[in-house]
């Protein structure tokens, strides 16, 4: 099955960034969000916890289940 991931890239929380080594949203490293075998990857400018709220991830979810990729905006 395809997967696309989507992950935000603004932190709230800049203790917990600095635990977490390379660019991060506060939750998750840019580095460890990457699957192999993924088909699609895009970064979303907002934060872990707001991410899924937002009309861009919305649509971009959309764009993946009807065309297997990402927008390219």
């Amino acid at each position: 099955y395809p997967v696309g991931i989507l992950m935000s890239t603004r932190s709230i929380n800049w203790l917990a960034s600095l635990f977490i080594p390379g660019k991060d949203d506060g939750r998750v490293s840019l580095s460890s969000a990457r699957l192999s075998g993924m088909q699609d990857f895009k970064l979303i400018p907002t934060n872990h916890h707001v991410i899924m709220k937002k009309q861009e991830t919305i649509d971009e979810v959309v764009q993946f289940l009807k065309h297997g990729k990402f927008s390219d905006r």
